[in-house]
């Protein structure tokens, strides 16, 4: 994979890998996800994969941050609704109408 370029790009390759490693998670806390995150990112700064995209170390910390937010909104428990009731029987007259 060639080295990003812009920030942009750099933002673009950590959160295909940030993303992957969040799915995986299932029952994980908010910290345990921004653990996961920050060991992802500063893989790749130790790689030297983000030395040509100008990120710095306050804008990965932000960028860590973020991706754990929208990881947060995606991952969220849903509330159970409680069962529907048996749909009621629609009227049905016992002699034909008219008849």
């Amino acid at each position: 994979m060639p080295i990003p370029q812009s920030k942009e790009t750099g933002i673009v390759m950590l959160a295909d890998s940030c993303e992957a490693a969040l799915r995986s998670l299932k029952e994980a806390t908010s910290e345990e996800a921004l653990n996961m995150v920050k060991k992802i990112i500063r893989a790749r700064w130790k790689d030297e994969q983000l030395r040509d995209s100008g990120l710095t170390k306050p804008e990965l910390e932000t960028i860590a941050n973020v991706f754990v937010q929208i990881w947060q909104q995606f991952h969220h428990k849903r509330i159970p609704y409680p069962a529907s009731p048996s749909a009621p029987t629609p009227f049905l007259p016992s002699q034909p109408i008219g008849g």
